[in-house]
């Protein structure tokens, strides 16, 4: 049955705008893949090419890491550590896996390295080189030969001084860890014997919140410690802290969530009788984000998840919009007549929130032009959409008694100010204000986004003292046009890093030099090695009275590409199309920072990246762009309003001014500190307060815009305003400020209308 105030221009638009509608949905899903959404927090940022080169090579070290938890099991007697080590591994579901990485990369060595081993030396064995007489060399010689048990990776005449054993045993992988009875034991804690277990699992970032997790490692060390009382287990890796912090996550966005949707679907209850307009409202919410994802789609190659997290958040204006229209229509009005009188206010309304999210647009960082065009089309998609299914909504007769009560009640208590009463009000949000705003501090956004528990961090600081504790927060990057000119780099900036390891500034570095030299130290270490060689061999010949096999004497250049697929070179040397290598730091802290660009700067090629300094400043940046979009956006909202109410402007205006205002008092009040996490929210107060003062402006004759009012606020704070009691400083700072700028629109914007007798 036709709607008899709906007229034929009306449903050809309403048609009009579902084709349009399902043909972006439609070619959206043709062109969404699932390598567009990003995760990496790093994708929002605006990245020179010299972090993104690095930041790739880094990413396969960041996804084997993703997957490895670390367990170190320590006891004052090797019996007891190794029965306690069995016992934790009989005790392991099925979920976890032991890596044998050790044996792997002996292996690897053996077959990589067979043709160069000449080449390689420690700098203590170069130096005996040149100073050793032929007899000296061969007593050594003789001696290796006569050990009855030593660790060798080749045959005896393959390195018959065992200089490149030498060399091997001086990486970090082979000098502190050795294996015994099929575990890694650690060699440098006098005081305990130490094992430590790599266990791998799949789960890596995508950990759950079930804890499945943690409590198998739980479980496996009450095993241990059953059978070794005096043993300690620490145990700690990216997959027990993605399911530490999703477990926090899941469990307050379910009761939040759970909280918010009860409180909603209870006020429209309590206001309507019916539950109609929850239908209408998700409605109106789903259409309106499913248009906004499709269009990214369909104008970026890749998204954000983040995106689309605080985007629908910043969407929850459009919530208002359906309280508003089923506010209206119970004055008994049509959903035509309802349309025409809302047309204005909410068209206002969405042109000054769009005038905040287009400065976005123009702002060169790939995060915020995302989430303002998401903003955009969402918003305008919810307009649309309910300008053209307002006339379908059922004419309703009389307004419900409670909305009647409440309506009096509210308009009763809360009186417009005359003059003179504003002035006070206006000196004394001065005062709060001003107090405030110089109390504000800024902090670091990397700082509000940690949830993690410190009992792991505290547990995951002990391992980093037993373990290699490595970064890829910061590191070198070097780069060269070619191969040999990135040996030779890498070797200047060895040279350099040796020296900071002597001064304290680092711990260790971890450099692809580390396993393969340059060219011209290749060529030293082999003339060095074969004179050597040959020297021994004769003299044990002689000696013995036998005949050994030589090794040849043409050893070849071993070549980056000879060594890729050794996991501790192939890991840091860059591809063909980036043509580099990187050297990660251990022992890194904010003293070494200024030490380590030094040596970055008196070096050609060379790049010290602070990635953790780069996305703070990053963050910061996106602060200060958002105050200044804020700033630019009140004004120009306020000259519009200006413009187009003239003498009834103030009463529009002021509102908004002084709520956005004393929300950063407050704020500085409370000890809150600027963040981008508290800077965001004030883009959705800025709409949600025009729409207050537009909506209390145009339908003040109306008793009902107090109910409309009222849902609106309570809708935001339900859904926003309860972040506020986050564990997670972010969501807390982001919830709070959206708690107090509601609370100040409530107030204010009553107090500071036009009077209701007042002509328009």
């Amino acid at each position: 049955m036709k709607n008899p105030f709906e007229s034929r221009l009306d449903r050809s638009l309403r048609y009009g705008w579902l084709i349009v509608w399902c043909l972006v949905c439609f070619f959206a899903v043709l062109r969404l893949t699932p390598g567009m959404i990003e995760t990496d927090i790093k994708a929002l940022l605006p990245q020179d090419k010299l972090v993104r080169q690095a930041s790739d090579i880094l990413a396969n070290i960041s996804d084997k890491n993703a997957k490895t938890i670390w367990v170190v099991i320590e006891s004052p007697s090797w019996h007891k550590t190794r029965k306690a080590a069995e016992t934790f591994v009989e005790a392991l579901p099925s979920d976890f896996q032991r890596s044998a990485e050790t044996e792997q990369s002996l292996e690897s060595i053996r077959a990589l390295y067979r043709r160069f081993i000449p080449n390689f030396l420690t700098e203590q064995d170069a130096r005996w080189l040149k100073e050793a007489d032929p007899q000296t060399v061969g007593q050594r010689a003789l001696q290796r030969l006569y050990q009855p048990v030593s660790f060798s990776v080749f045959d005896w005449t393959d390195d018959p001084l065992g200089l490149f054993q030498n060399w091997l045993l001086s990486h970090n992988a082979f000098s502190r860890f050795t294996q015994r009875d099929g575990f890694t034991v650690l060699l440098d804690n006098d005081a305990k014997s130490t094992i430590v277990l790599s266990l791998t699992t799949g789960a890596g970032l995508a950990a759950n919140a079930s804890g499945t997790l943690t409590d198998g490692i739980a479980a496996a060390s009450a095993r241990s410690r059953s059978v070794c009382s005096d043993c300690t287990v620490f145990a700690s890796g990216i997959p027990l802290i993605a399911e530490a912090v999703s477990s926090r996550a899941a469990f307050e966005t379910s009761t939040i969530g759970l909280v918010a949707l009860a409180g909603i679907v209870f006020l429209t209850w309590l206001f309507f009788r019916r539950f109609a307009p929850i239908g209408y409202l998700i409605f109106v919410l789903g259409t309106s984000t499913a248009f906004a994802f499709c269009s990214l789609v369909l104008i970026f190659d890749r998204l954000h998840v983040l995106t689309f997290v605080f985007g629908a958040t910043l969407l929850g204006i459009c919530v208002d919009y359906v309280f508003h229209a089923a506010c209206a229509l119970l004055n008994g009005a049509n959903g035509i007549d309802v349309r025409r009188k809302l047309l204005r206010p909410l068209g206002l309304s969405l042109l000054s929130t769009i005038l905040g999210y287009a400065l976005m647009l123009a702002v060169p960082v790939p995060g915020l032009r995302q989430m303002a065009l998401f903003c955009i089309n969402g918003l305008a998609a919810a307009f649309v959409t309910l300008m053209l299914t307002l006339p379908l909504a059922p004419q309703t007769q009389n307004s419900i008694a409670f909305v009647r009560s409440f309506c009096e009640v509210m308009s009763r208590c809360i009186r417009p100010l005359n003059p003179k009463q504003r002035r006070i009000l206006i000196v004394a949000s001065s005062i709060v204000t001003i107090g405030g705003v110089l109390q504000l501090q800024t902090t670091n956004e990397l700082n509000l986004l940690n949830s993690i528990p410190k009992s792991l961090l505290d547990t995951q600081a002990t391992l980093n003292q037993r373990l290699s504790d490595t970064s890829p927060s910061q590191f070198f990057l070097v780069q060269a046009p070619d191969d040999k000119t990135t040996l030779d780099r890498l070797a200047s900036l060895h040279a350099r890093l040796e020296n900071a390891v002597r001064q304290g500034i680092i711990r260790q570095a971890f450099s692809p030099y580390d396993w393969l030299p340059d060219y011209r130290r290749q060529q030293e270490n082999a003339r060095l090695t074969a004179a050597a060689n040959a020297s021994a061999l004769a003299y044990v010949e002689r000696h013995l009275k036998i005949s050994l096999q030589r090794p040849t004497q043409d050893t070849p250049l071993a070549n980056p590409s000879d060594l890729t697929a050794l996991p501790p070179f192939g890991s840091l040397w860059l591809d063909n199309s980036n043509k580099g290598a990187v050297v990660l730091l251990s022992g890194v802290g904010p003293d070494s920072l200024g030490a380590l660009q030094n040596i970055a700067d008196s070096l050609d090629g060379v790049s010290f990246v602070n990635l953790t300094a780069d996305i703070a400043a990053s963050l910061s940046s996106y602060r200060t762009i958002l105050l200044w979009i804020v700033g630019l956006s009140l004004v120009m909202t306020l000259w519009l309003l200006r413009r187009l109410y003239r003498k009834d402007g103030l009463h529009v205006c002021l509102p908004c001014l002084l709520s956005l205002l004393l929300t950063l008092g407050v704020l500085g009040w409370c000890g809150i500190p600027v963040s981008l996490f508290s800077t965001l929210p004030l883009l959705l107060l800025l709409g949600l307060n025009v729409d207050y003062a537009l909506l209390m402006h145009s339908e003040r004759e109306h008793s009902t815009v107090w109910a409309s009012i009222f849902l609106a606020g309570s809708s935001t704070l339900l859904s926003f305003g309860l972040l506020s009691l986050s564990s997670t400083p972010a969501l807390s700072h982001f919830g709070m400020t959206v708690l107090i700028g509601i609370a100040l629109a409530w107030l204010l914007t009553p107090l500071l209308r036009a009077h209701p007798t007042k002509n328009r």
